[in-house]
């Protein structure tokens, strides 16, 4: 009792998410359960009672003849028309499995078709020959049926190699298939009856081969390990599925040896085998079609993922090896000529084929798998896996020869800022456009990796320093001429080891030119620097310990500094707006590189003291008393504070002084003029301009007209009236708009 109620608790949830009624889903259950299943027995039994009695009742063999056809047609299109109405409302995997059912029994209805006309325009007296071009259709059903199947696996994940080696296997496997059903079944069974045509015995060999394809990819794809929680429909198609491939194997081996030209009960029966499958794969589509407000959970079969299945790497290979000397073998004890003979032939060279194309396939799949294990897939640059082997031959051969070899170690300067301001998608950019710059500029035998988030290297054989730093004065140039989409250039930082000079270890060189590349980084960035130990001391454990707490210091502040942002939805993109209009402006005011950088930099961060501000003070809708004044004014000189950690000091006095005023009247300490900071006052400007752009809970976000306007009217008062200048012809230079 309680698992039922457990039961239709579910139902009445499911119910309430595909907007189903109860009644409509018990309707479905009710169809698809015990009564359903009695309906299509009694439903069955009439349609086979029909189709047996067609001949004793009906007073023509024509007649009996129309009757049965009718009968056996009538489940047919039933399947098609409930079959496509299944396909128009599903979608996804079950979508083309019942496109590809409805495409074999269109296939199958295009067969009887065929045979009605024979017996009604050509000849009376019997059916077509089984290797009639019509005829053999219902063979090649079975691959529309395996193609349904197959839909239900993992095909869309695939690779395209293991998609071919699949096919390659279905291909070898159905060959052989074929050879036995010849050898074993065909050829003694036909052997007796004289007259018996070539084509009569392939048909003979097809069909079998077909229903085999048939019954095992059903027993594979249906079937597997979904026995006890089938759907309805699902138990339905696998056994309509079984039911006919049954039927199609036994049909033309029996209509050969029997020559059953006549109407017998025999026969009858026979046909009725498929003529069951028909019926219960109508069937089937019906009770989905009742039953669409369940999900079919098709869960795919692993089928093409990559294997590590013995049998698919190990024993199919060496049974598809195997086979081809064995039917070389019965090719030669074949008397030339013969139908047996051709047969062989044509399997050993089909298998020969397959074998070779299995073979160029897993070549090329090793090749594929070696090229992604040591390529970075975001440049497609070596990785540090390779850097490292390459490098190792590199020395061995510089060593054996008494060469040269310099090792090149490439850093982008504050790229950790771009992903920051721009987002990972635009680091990705910068480090693919460092990656062409680097190959252009290599020679075309040295080896570019990427070595780590935004590192790189170049392993440059019988190359001493001049040749390197050759190399690196090229990237420096070609980096000028590289602009982002958010309007910006990049800049690297080198440090340059060689053999035998630096070190004589690979290890070693990398390590002193890694020295190399951390003094420029110390030492104003976008350089290039031969290692020398009498310039590059090399980094003690207290050093680097302090570097990485200066690294994780600015990192911690950022993230407070989105975490003010986020606070409210109105300024979540405050900062970031901050630091490209700050930018523009920087530029504009000729600032070199660097500053304009420390200027992006500030931009990020330079309300981080707002995260000492409660929330009801920020987004207070109405005026501030004096005490809450006071508060809000403090978050300068927390945010100086909280910057005091790390190892931006320069921009200190930025973050202590973008609230300070051109006429002195601004916070914390009053400066007036010049005595702020130009980066401060830059700051301001842009800070005021976003600011009024964006919506508050005291009022509505301005036009830019309007922000502009404000803008100058607080020129000579509140802000330096020729950074606002330069703000507004930066402004109309980007075409800033809404």
């Amino acid at each position: 009792m309680r698992l039922w109620r457990s039961m239709r608790s579910s139902d009445q949830a499911l119910n309430r998410e595909t907007g189903f009624s109860h009644d409509v889903h018990a309707r479905g259950t009710l169809l698809g359960g015990p009564v359903g299943n009695a309906v299509a027995v009694a439903g069955f039994l009439l349609f086979g009672a029909a189709y047996l009695s067609a001949n004793s009742l009906m007073p023509t063999p024509m007649a009996g003849f129309v009757v049965g056809e009718i009968a056996f047609v009538v489940p047919m299109l039933v399947a098609i028309a409930a079959g496509w109405a299944v396909h128009r409302r599903s979608q996804g995997p079950e979508s083309r499995f019942w496109t590809a059912l409805v495409g074999a029994n269109v296939v199958l209805l295009t067969s009887e078709a065929y045979w009605a006309w024979w017996i009604v325009a050509v000849d009376v007296t019997g059916p077509p020959p089984v290797y009639a071009s019509f005829q053999i259709l219902h063979a090649f059903a079975g691959a529309f049926v395996f193609f349904a199947l197959v839909s239900m696996t993992r095909l869309q994940n695939a690779t395209r190699i293991t998609r071919l080696r699949f096919a390659l296997d279905v291909i070898a496997g159905l060959t052989l298939v074929f050879v036995a059903i010849f050898g074993a079944v065909v050829q003694p069974l036909f052997a007796s009856i004289p007259g018996i045509l070539d084509a009569e015995r392939i048909a003979g060999a097809a069909y079998p081969t077909a229903a085999i394809l048939m019954l095992g990819s059903t027993l594979a794809a249906i079937l597997g390990l979904k026995m006890t929680r089938w759907r309805p429909w699902e138990g339905l198609v696998a056994g309509s599925l079984c039911i006919y491939a049954a039927g199609i194997a036994a049909w033309p081996l029996w209509l050969t040896t029997a020559h059953a030209h006549a109407v017998s009960l025999e026969r009858g029966l026979l046909e009725l085998v498929p003529l069951l499958g028909h019926y219960m794969l109508a069937v089937a589509a019906i009770s989905r079609l009742i039953m669409r407000h369940q999900q079919w959970p098709l869960r795919p079969m692993p089928l093409f993922q990559p294997s590590r299945n013995r049998v698919r790497v190990l024993i199919l290979p060496a049974i598809w090896l195997s086979s081809v000397p064995v039917l070389s073998v019965l090719a030669m004890r074949t008397p030339s000529g013969t139908l047996d003979y051709r047969v062989y032939v044509g399997a050993t060279t089909l298998m020969a084929l397959v074998v070779v194309a299995r073979a160029a396939l897993s070549a090329a799949e090793s090749g594929s798998l070696f090229h992604n294990a040591v390529t970075d897939p975001v440049t497609g640059l070596f990785n540090l896996r390779f850097l490292h082997e390459r490098l190792a031959v590199e020395v061995d051969v510089a060593r054996r020869y008494s060469e040269e070899l310099s090792v090149i170690v490439i850093d982008v300067d504050d790229f950790e800022m771009v992903n920051e301001l721009h987002g990972h998608p635009a680091g990705d950019d910068v480090l693919r456009a460092l990656a062409a710059v680097l190959d252009e500029c290599s020679r075309e035998h040295d080896t570019v990796s990427r070595s780590g988030d935004d590192e790189f290297a170049v392993v440059m054989p019988d190359a001493g320093a001049i040749e390197a730093l050759k190399v690196g004065l090229c990237v420096q140039q070609r980096l000028q001429g590289v602009r982002f989409d958010w309007g910006a250039t990049i800049t690297v930082s080198m440090g340059i080891a060689t053999f035998p000079d630096s070190a004589t270890e690979p290890e070693e060189l990398l390590r002193l030119a890694e020295g190399a590349r951390y003094w420029v980084k110390r030492h104003g960035k976008a350089q290039a620097l031969v290692y020398d130990p009498d310039v590059v001391r090399e980094l003690d454990v207290d050093d680097r310990i302090h570097a990485l707490e200066e690294q994780s210091h600015l990192g911690a502040v950022r993230a407070l500094a989105a975490a003010v942002d986020a606070r409210d939805p109105a300024t979540r993109d405050h900062s970031r707006q901050v630091s490209r209009l700050s930018v523009g402006v920087a530029r504009h005011l000729g600032l070199d590189e660097q500053r304009v950088r420390l200027i992006e930099s500030a931009a990020t961060v330079y309300d981080v003291g707002k995260i000492g501000v409660p929330d009801d003070i920020l987004h207070k809708p109405g005026p501030l008393t004096q005490e809450e004044w006071t508060v809000v004014r403090e978050h300068t000189i927390l945010g100086e504070r909280i910057m005091g950690f790390t190892a931006r000091q320069m921009i200190l006095p930025w973050v202590r002084h973008h609230h300070e005023r051109w006429d002195g009247n601004g916070y914390p300490d009053g400066l007036r003029a010049v005595a702020i900071p130009l980066e401060a006052r830059i700051l301001a400007v842009c800070d005021a301009y976003q600011a009024m752009r964006s919506e508050r809970p005291y009022r509505h976000a301005m036009s830019a007209e309007t922000a502009e306007t404000e803008l100058v009217a607080g020129m000579g008062s509140q802000f330096d009236p020729a950074v606002v200048e330069v703000f507004l012809r930066a402004l109309e230079g980007r075409g800033e708009e809404a």
